[in-house]
């Protein structure tokens, strides 16, 4: 049982990471994208 809790901990604490990520990613893009809009 042990095993399979720490197995789920860690891919949850992967998602999670994986998500504020992407999250991250997408921020970054559309405030480049703004500023282009607005340098063009």
């Amino acid at each position: 049982m042990y095993i399979f809790a720490d197995a789920y901990e860690f891919a949850v604490d992967n998602v999670g990471n994986l998500l504020i990520t992407l999250l991250s990613f997408s921020v970054v893009s559309y405030v480049a994208a703004n500023v282009a809009g607005l340098l063009a």
